[in-house]
């Protein structure tokens, strides 16, 4: 009886262990248990100790033993395929930057294992030269500073195999229309396609989602991360283009509104880009900088700056003489400084554990886990898997116990 005592004495305690080994850092996040990243997602590691009460006795050389050792053995069978097998996701691959598949709504642009801000961006354009070094900037913006505001998402996320370059994270600033609604976006690829709601003032690299992850994605920043004694992370960097001056990666043209040069021939829209590298029409531009960002961010919050120029054109209406299939009146580019700001709060409901204590960009798996109740998906479903091999764990030496020694 002492050793059926011991097992259950082993069982009841071991759980506490288990979690304390599942991570490697704390979090004021009350209630989350960080996992080792590689470790399965929805995988309990401490039912396994039930095999070792149950091994002694089916080990143990008396007579009663072999009777029970078949019951033993089915229960240890019935155990593992309950708490174990039944919450695995057989394609989950831990080396990867992708969350698991068994996290039911989550929205493609939180396909990614790391941290998600919502917040307010904003733009500030001061506009000092026309199409060109020699053009004056018309009337209506001369000396004119204007500011644009859009609900905004920042991911910085974990380094995908996919990647080619040596960035620390990848790092996406996302513009939502206005009166946005997620589950209308686009599906992947589409939400990059000609005509997609969203617009990316800043993208280190390419999105890439799980079916893609063979491809090769180069970087757009050159980007260094600063560990700060205050447990928050500053990345920072240039933006660089060498694949081509107009592939657009660190920046891709945006649509925005105001006030035209010519209300007569001109509607209110524009486009405008950053250029990204010095070409032929950047070479009498004698302001013209690399945009460089820095963006300072913890488990909290985060706050980005990127400073660079820009090049602006109106659309002309339909009805100007000169329109030919909606082309933009270069005459009236606008051209000077730009700005952008982003400031934003953690999405809990979305993000992983930021790992503080790292010196390295790292992050705690949570979202897919069930170890962290901030979390899309994490509900009593994970509570009572925990539960339930808890007390499978409790009555497997019981069961096996009584039969020895009854």
């Amino acid at each position: 009886m002492s050793t059926l005592v011991t097992s259950l004495f082993f069982v009841l305690i071991k759980p506490n262990l288990s979690q304390a080994t599942l991570g490697s850092s704390t979090s004021d996040l009350s209630g989350a248990i960080f996992p080792n990243p590689y470790i399965q997602p929805y995988t309990p590691t401490f039912p396994l100790i039930v095999f070792l009460p149950l091994n002694f006795l089916i080990n143990f050389r008396s007579p009663k033993m072999h009777y029970i050792r078949g019951w033993a053995s089915r229960i240890c069978v019935f155990i593992l395929a309950s708490t174990v097998l039944a919450k695995d996701d057989a394609d989950y691959n831990p080396s990867s930057n992708f969350r698991p598949n068994n996290v039911t709504g989550l929205n493609q642009l939180y396909t990614w294992v790391g941290s998600y801000y919502n917040g307010t961006t904003e733009i500030e354009l001061n506009p000092t030269t026309g199409f060109s070094s020699n053009d004056t900037v018309c009337p209506t913006h001369r000396n004119r500073t204007t500011i644009l505001k859009w609900d905004s998402l920042l991911a910085i996320t974990q380094r995908g195999t996919y990647n080619s370059g040596i960035n620390p994270a990848n790092l996406w600033l996302i513009l939502f229309p206005p009166n946005h609604n997620m589950s209308d976006m686009p599906y992947e690829r589409d939400l990059l396609r000609y005509g997609t709601p969203l617009m990316y003032p800043i993208m280190s690299s390419l999105l890439t989602w799980k079916h893609q992850e063979n491809a090769t994605v180069p970087d757009h920043f050159n980007m260094t991360t600063t560990k700060n004694p205050n447990s928050s992370f500053t990345l920072s960097g240039q933006m660089h283009n060498d694949i081509s001056p107009y592939d657009g990666g660190g920046s891709w043209n945006l649509k925005v509104d105001m006030i035209p040069c010519n209300i007569s021939e001109q509607y209110g829209n524009w486009s405008m880009r950053v250029p990204q590298a010095e070409w032929w029409d950047t070479e009498d531009w004698d302001e013209f900088v690399l945009p460089n960002m820095t963006v300072d961010f913890d488990a909290h919050t985060s706050n980005l700056t990127m400073n660079g120029d820009f090049s602006a054109s109106p659309y002309m209406r339909s009805n100007v003489s000169r329109y030919l299939w909606g082309d933009m009146l270069s005459a009236e580019t606008i051209r000077g400084p730009i700005q952008v700001r982003f400031s934003g709060v953690l999405d809990a409901y979305n993000s992983d554990i930021l790992d503080v204590n790292s010196t390295e960009l790292a992050w705690l798996r949570t979202v897919g886990f069930g170890n962290n109740s901030m979390n899309i998906a994490d509900s009593s479903n994970a509570g009572y898997s925990l539960r339930s091999t808890l007390w499978c764990a409790l009555v497997a030496p019981l069961l096996v116990g009584m039969i020895v020694y009854a």
